[in-house]
């Protein structure tokens, strides 16, 4: 069975078995490279920053949705941010929790 969620103006996602896909908002920026989804098994807490290697997708600019497939058992939330060209990262987004 699937569910639909929304959470907020920017990111929802869509659940089906151990799939979740994530959608959000296009960014505006010109300068906009992708995105960075996190994962985190504790609400608030993520390390963020390319060079943490702590993101679970770089998802390139132009891309709305991402499907993370097998997600592991348990409560886990995530959030969403942009990042540009040089190399800045914006803000998270709203934290998304599942189940």
């Amino acid at each position: 069975m699937a569910a639909v969620i929304a959470v907020g103006p920017t990111l929802t996602y869509i659940a089906s078995g151990t799939d979740i896909t994530f959608e959000w908002d296009a960014n505006t920026e010109e300068n906009l490279a992708g995105y960075r989804l996190y994962m985190s098994n504790t609400s608030g807490v993520y390390e963020y920053g390319v060079e943490s290697n702590n993101y679970i997708a770089s998802i390139e600019a132009g891309t709305e949705a991402y499907e993370q497939q097998d997600v592991p058992a348990g409560t886990h939330y995530w959030v969403l941010t942009a990042y540009d060209t040089e190399g800045n990262e914006s803000g998270p987004s709203n934290e998304v929790t599942y189940p």
